[in-house]
């Protein structure tokens, strides 16, 4: 698939959900403006125009149907405030951008399941596949290389079949809902992105771009605000 170039994104205004620095300077670096959104706000996507899902907890077990087996940090209250949101954007066809514990939750809204641990699940499902580290020793960022699926709208941002990322969970997806689609697998399996092609933008990423100083950073983020400006005030739209 060609490289697609994203267009400018003026002024669009992104909700970023609770966790703001890396993901702020991000937006900014991009040409984005950003709100950060709480469970306290009342009406926290409105007049905005694109969701940023950001990473942290561990999603609820109990959102997939599963008893808590290795989940150390969880926050219901977090899972119900961004399932919210994502019913939200969805409803008002919002471009959703959802990073590492954010994709896990886009994924667990549509009705996918998660490997809980993937040291002591994901092997059990691959005893073939070659492993590799998705989080470094003491709790940090490690790196891994990833294949992206060709035909896919991540393949026409990236312009390139692997990619390396960097890597810092512990957590990933084990089921895909029917209506998500694989973008990217690292080289054990394990699934590193996905999208929607029946929305306007949904991208869910495993890695942390937001702190991943890679060209694949800038335009994942330059075609997520290049989407958001499509929905963006009229009065925003006609400054760009």
């Amino acid at each position: 698939m060609p490289r697609v170039e994203p267009k400018d994104s003026g002024c669009s205004l992104i909700a970023i959900s609770l966790e703001p620095k890396d993901y702020s300077d991000w937006v900014s670096r991009g040409g984005g403006s950003f709100r950060i959104v709480t469970p306290e706000d009342q009406h926290p996507l409105d007049g905005v125009s694109g969701l940023l899902l950001t990473g942290g907890q561990d999603v609820s077990p109990d959102r997939y149907g599963e008893p808590n087996r290795y989940c150390v940090r969880v926050n219901p209250e977090r899972d119900d405030f961004e399932i919210g949101l994502l019913r939200t954007a969805f409803r008002q066809d919002l471009p959703v951008l959802a990073i590492c514990r954010g994709m896990q939750l886009l994924v667990v809204a549509l009705g996918g399941t998660l490997y809980q641990d993937l040291g002591r699940e994901l092997l059990k499902d691959r005893k073939a596949s070659p492993t590799i580290g998705h989080r470094g020793s003491g709790h940090t960022d490690t790196t891994h290389e990833i294949k992206i699926q060709s035909g896919t709208r991540l393949a026409g941002l990236i312009g390139q079949e692997t990619i390396l990322v960097n890597s810092h969970h512990h957590q990933g997806i084990r089921s895909l809902a029917n209506n998500l689609l694989i973008a990217a697998r690292s080289l054990d399996g394990l699934i590193e992105a996905v999208e929607s092609p029946a929305r306007r933008f949904v991208l869910g990423l495993q890695w942390h771009p937001e702190r991943w100083q890679d060209n694949s950073s800038a335009r994942i983020m330059k075609a997520f605000l290049a989407a958001c400006s499509e929905v963006a005030a009229p009065q925003c739209a006609d400054s760009l």
